[in-house]
């Protein structure tokens, strides 16, 4: 029930939001992604994810529902990872009240689809090819998370399993990395390296 409530709190919040998104944000702070389908923006000088994501709808407002249903996964996510105590019903619920989830969501922003996909991967962790695959999406959409590849081996699968968890990982990843090497895509400007890691 706490989680529940605070679920439908977080739901409330992002309608209304969405619904005065100029009070909420500022007018000048939209960042709307969609021009990563429509605009001249190529579709490698930002996160794939989001540039995939974005070709979805060619509406905002619908993008941004999108995103913000996104952005309340990690909050079901780690509820149905967490044994039932009312401690993890309130943490598992004040996910979904996170505001830098929300403010993703929002905007159209990578950082809520990022987690909600390592909230899944850790859901399949036993499962160590599709839970490495999923953390590989994950990094389809915030280039940081490559990092992870050589702490892959050391901290998540000792052994084998560690290699099957990067083989993965590297199945999402690399595809991507291939196609824009092969189109003559140039590597990430210095200003767009922080969320560009993938080119």
């Amino acid at each position: 029930m706490i989680f529940i409530l605070l679920l439908l709190a977080g739901a409330g919040v992002r309608i209304l939001a969405l619904e005065q998104l100029d009070w909420f944000m500022g007018s000048s702070l939209h960042v709307d992604e969609i021009t990563y389908a429509n605009g001249d923006s190529p579709p490698f000088e930002r996160p794939p994810g989001t540039y995939l994501a974005a070709s979805l709808s060619r509406n905002v407002k619908t993008l941004r529902l999108i995103f913000s249903l996104i952005s309340m996964l990690p909050s079901v996510f780690f509820f149905t990872l967490r044994r039932k105590t009312r401690l993890n019903s309130l943490l598992a619920g004040l996910l979904a009240l996170e505001p830098t989830l929300a403010f993703s969501g929002l905007q159209v922003l990578p950082a809520a689809p990022a987690a909600a996909l390592l909230t899944l991967a850790l859901c399949f962790r036993e499962k160590p090819v599709l839970a490495g695959w999923i953390a590989g999406c994950a990094a389809l959409f915030r280039g940081e998370l490559l990092l992870l590849a050589p702490l892959l081996l050391v901290m998540l699968r000792p052994g084998k399993l560690a290699w099957r968890t990067l083989a993965g990982f590297s199945g999402a990843v690399l595809p991507l990395m291939i196609l824009n090497l092969v189109s003559g895509g140039s590597f990430s400007t210095g200003g767009n390296g922080p969320v560009n890691l993938l080119v």
